[in-house]
Parts: structure tokens; sequence; C-alpha cells
């Protein structure tokens, strides 16, 4: 469960070619993320997440590896 001024990082990579993607966001007070590519705060943490891996989901060959982390960092 998340908690007022947590930090979510989300994480895509892909192995071949290697490439990564990070991406931070803040929890406020007001239950609502903010941060990188977020133009307005917002409730539902998922628009954030499928910006993060759209791009790299387009790219995935057979045998490749792709993963997505999420790291909350708690003050």
């Amino acid at each position: 469960m998340l908690r007022t001024d947590d930090n979510l990082t989300i994480t895509a990579h892909l192995d071949l070619p290697p490439r990564e993607v990070e991406r931070t966001f803040h929890f406020r007070e007001d239950r609502l993320f903010e941060g990188e590519g977020s133009q307005q705060p917002i409730s539902d943490p998922l628009p954030l997440v499928q910006g993060v891996y759209e791009k790299f989901v387009q790219q995935v060959g057979p045998g490749e590896i792709f993963t997505i982390t999420f790291h909350v960092e708690q003050p």
C-alpha cells in the first residue's frame, strides 16, 4: 500500500538491443500521482505504467526478454 510521499519508480528493460526506460512518480497527500511524463496529477497509476512500456512492447521479438519492475521508496 502506497503512503503519502512515497516514490514509485517504474523501469522497463529490453535485453536486445539493450534499452531501458525509467520513470519516477510521487504519491501526494491528496492521493494523486505526479512526475515524469504526467502533465497533471492523476489518481490511477495505470496510464503511467502504460506510458513507460508501450514503446518497448512493439519492439520485443521472439526470444527477447522484456522486464518491467516497480520500486517503491518510502521516506
